[in-house]
């Protein structure tokens, strides 16, 4: 999948970059070999994808932010996966396909940045309400976490 740049699509028709000319958006080069451990944080997981298709798409820069791997790989997984968990056993429509409202954010740090131009956020937060089958109401629930390394050893 190519993903789309935003810089000069008239210098650019295919929507090829060379990572090196851009300033103002993100690039695969900006998360390879960091010094700083981070990864390409997911804001809509790949994990919550409903096919293949759907699962690659997730793998784009605009849908993602730097977050530092422990965290990513370690708490914030673990939360992404019991929401899931929730939600498939819980909030599926008459069709018995999932149906929720996920919204997934980043708090911007104020001068924290990858590369001098990609912001690092301080915070990370996902917030989801549906309609619980099995408690015949509406529920929702939010999380959040600092955007840090994550300091509990069983991850």
């Amino acid at each position: 999948m190519i993903e789309p740049q935003l810089e000069d699509l008239k210098k650019q028709p295919d929507m090829k970059v060379d990572n090196k000319a851009v300033t103002h958006q993100a690039v695969d080069t900006d998360y390879e070999n960091n010094n700083k451990h981070l990864d390409r944080g997911h804001l809509f997981p790949c994990s919550h994808a409903l096919d293949d298709a759907a699962k690659r798409s997730t793998f784009t820069l605009t849908n993602a932010v730097p977050q530092n791997e422990k965290f990513n790989r370690g708490s914030w997984k673990t939360m992404e996966c019991r929401v899931r968990k929730y939600l498939v056993e819980n909030c599926k429509d008459n069709n018995n396909k999932i149906k929720a409202y996920v919204v997934t954010g980043a708090v911007p740090s104020k001068s924290n940045t990858l590369n001098n131009r990609v912001n690092i956020p301080d915070l990370m937060w996902t917030a989801y309400c549906c309609y619980n089958n099995n408690l015949k109401q509406w529920v929702a629930q939010a999380h959040w976490s600092k955007n840090v390394q994550d300091t509990n050893k069983k991850h």
